[in-house]
């Protein structure tokens, strides 16, 4: 998976966590949030020893700290969002809640006919059970 996969989930869990996190609290989080989108070479170890997702997601830290969306001065295995970071979580997070819940059940896929909703006109009918 890139590098870049794991930046909006990575600034979303830190939000969630109330905007700072440590990296084992962090991996967790982060791991069950990606789990269903990782393949079996994001697994693997990579020669640091650690699995390739995680490692990958460290370089995209590193990457969100030079454009400014995590902290550079948070202690050593924290990671912290800064402003900037806070406000593009806050943005994305507002826009994703303001689908309407008609698109959400629009979204739900048809899994077949809809018999036992048909209405008689001619009012309800008895059914022996």
């Amino acid at each position: 998976m890139p590098q870049k996969a794991f930046r909006q989930p990575l600034l979303e869990v830190l939000h969630e966590l109330g905007g700072s996190a440590h990296t084992r609290q962090l991996r967790a989080f982060v791991k069950k949030r990606m789990n269903s989108l990782l393949l079996p070479g994001d697994l693997e170890l990579v020669s640091t020893g650690e699995e390739r997702w995680w490692n990958a997601t460290c370089w995209e830290r590193s990457a969100l700290v030079k454009e400014g969306y995590l902290r550079s001065d948070s202690p050593r295995g924290t990671w912290t969002l800064s402003n900037k970071g806070l406000e593009h979580v806050a943005s994305s997070v507002s826009s994703k809640s303001s689908d309407s819940f008609v698109e959400h059940l629009l979204a739900i896929p048809d899994v077949g006919e809809d018999a036992d909703f048909d209405r008689d006109p001619s009012g309800p009918r008895h059914v022996d059970i």
